[in-house]
C-alpha cells in the first residue's frame, strides 16, 4: 500500500533477465488489494510464460517511485 501511488495506475513488470518488460495497469479494490488489469496476459505472451509455469515476483520502488516487479522463472 505505501508503494502504490494513486495518481498513477502504471505497474512496470520486467523479466529479472530485462529481455522482455511491459506496463500494465494497477488497480485498487475496495478490499485494499491490488489487482493487475490490462497487458499481462500480452507480458506473459512475450515471455512464454505458460498455465502451469511458476514465476516469483518481487515489487521494488525505484527514484521516481514506480512500481518494478522483475519477474523470476523458477
Amino acid at each position: 500500500m505505501d508503494c502504490i501511488n494513486l495518481d498513477d495506475d502504471t505497474l512496470k513488470i520486467r523479466l529479472a533477465d530485462g529481455n522482455v518488460h511491459d506496463d500494465c495497469r494497477i488497480m485498487l479494490g475496495t478490499d485494499k488489494r491490488a489487482t493487475i488489469t490490462t497487458n499481462l496476459s500480452e507480458f506473459y505472451h512475450r515471455a512464454h510464460i505458460r498455465e502451469g509455469d511458476i514465476c516469483a515476483f518481487c515489487f521494488k520502488v525505484t527514484e521516481n517511485a514506480a512500481l518494478l516487479s522483475p519477474c523470476h522463472r523458477l
